[in-house]
């Protein structure tokens, strides 16, 4: 929606910035010299891509503040605290998406004080399987006078409930099948002719008729798969039942129906083939939204969105808050504005990252999703 506004030029500047910042988190890391030198031209070509839309939008802040909209406002530091913390992973080292988690936790309970009363009657339950890495966010939390629990499913929260997850689901197991000529058969690891590690189909499988049905025309070789998005619609659908719940989720992915192999490996800041150093790499998957959105209408759900990253922070006003930011940290104003440029990128995170709210039936829409 943003972009839209913005002219030629700016759109390509941004798309500039976003391929130089986008090397350098991958190839070298924020805290290689060499990354820093990338990272200074993006910041560069990226403020010139917003410095328009950033003075505009100075002219009106304090007017909006003026209106009194305190409610919409604290809703709006929130979301950005986490949003700003999404940016932050093309900064970070090997460890980072670790970090991002325990920033976002961190920033958004620093927000959240605005809004008088909320930190009094919260409490806050942390998904995380590693118990070095609770240690290292229990550091992180440590100077919020509030209860911090942890667990390793859903099961941990209690109604009423808001719930955040950034990046949560591209890590779940994800289930691949492959269409043969005998039909759709589950793509399995096994060992090719040199005994190496190869992705295959499951020898012997029978045919999935469910699959067969709907992706008859789909060519032999093409590959469909899944996260059995409805486990996770059903974890909070037993959630609401014992009260009102709300969820924010962000994550990369697509929202149409398609099919493809989105599996991808991580390592030391480099792509490689998932099956080349198991266990010493980071996988994930796009999310399917469409199957995402269809698994929490089918349990009964509320849903607004989803959006992309863009829509989502333009409806919050993420621009009018920069400004405000800058006005206030004018050492910043700088970076500020290459973080906004990243985050609203159409040919980057604005649009590769999407936005879903969920929520109890009952529940009004939520915040930031045009409605």
């Amino acid at each position: 929606a943003e972009a839209a506004l913005l002219p030629e030029r700016a759109r390509d500047a941004v798309a500039r910035a976003d391929a130089r910042a986008h090397h350098a988190a991958l190839s070298v890391g924020a805290r290689d010299a060499r990354a820093r030198r990338v990272d200074a031209a993006a910041v560069g070509v990226a403020r010139e891509a917003v410095a328009a839309r950033v003075l505009e939008a100075r002219r009106h802040a304090d007017a909006a503040i003026a209106d009194g909209a305190r409610g919409a406002e604290a809703v709006a530091v929130v979301h950005h605290a986490v949003a700003v913390v999404v940016e932050r992973v093309a900064h970070l080292g090997g460890r980072g998406v670790h970090r991002l988690a325990r920033r976002a936790a961190r920033d958004a309970l620093r927000a959240a004080r605005v809004v008088p009363g909320f930190m009094q009657a919260i409490s806050v339950h942390l998904i995380e399987m590693s118990s070095t890495l609770s240690a290292e966010q229990r550091a992180a939390l440590d100077g919020f006078p509030i209860p911090v629990t942890w667990g390793q499913n859903l099961a941990g929260f209690a109604a009423p409930a808001i719930i955040i997850g950034n990046e949560f689901l591209d890590a779940w197991p994800v289930e691949q099948w492959v269409k043969t000529t005998a039909g759709w058969v589950p793509r399995v690891v096994g060992l090719d002719a040199a005994g190496a590690l190869s992705f295959m189909p499951a020898p012997g499988a029978p045919p999935n008729p469910e699959f067969d049905a709907q992706h008859a025309n789909a060519p032999v070789g093409a590959i469909f798969e899944t996260q059995r998005p409805a486990r996770f619609a059903e974890a909070l659908r037993a959630l609401s039942r014992s009260g009102p719940i709300a969820a924010l989720i962000i994550d990369y992915g697509h929202v149409t129906a398609v099919s493809g192999d989105t599996l991808q490996a991580v390592r030391g800041h480099a792509y490689e083939d998932p099956l080349t150093s198991p266990g010493e790499a980071d996988l994930s998957a796009q999310i399917s939204f469409f199957e995402l959105a269809s698994a929490l209408h089918a349990a009964g759900l509320g849903i607004d969105g989803p959006v992309t990253q863009a829509e989502f922070l333009g409806a919050l006003g993420v621009i009018e808050r920069a400004a405000r930011l800058m006005h206030a940290n004018p050492a910043k104003a700088q970076e500020i504005e290459a973080g906004v440029a990243r985050l609203i990128s159409p040919s980057g995170m604005g649009t590769r990252f999407k936005v879903i709210g969920i929520r109890s039936a009952e529940l009004p829409p939520l915040p930031g999703f045009g409605t």
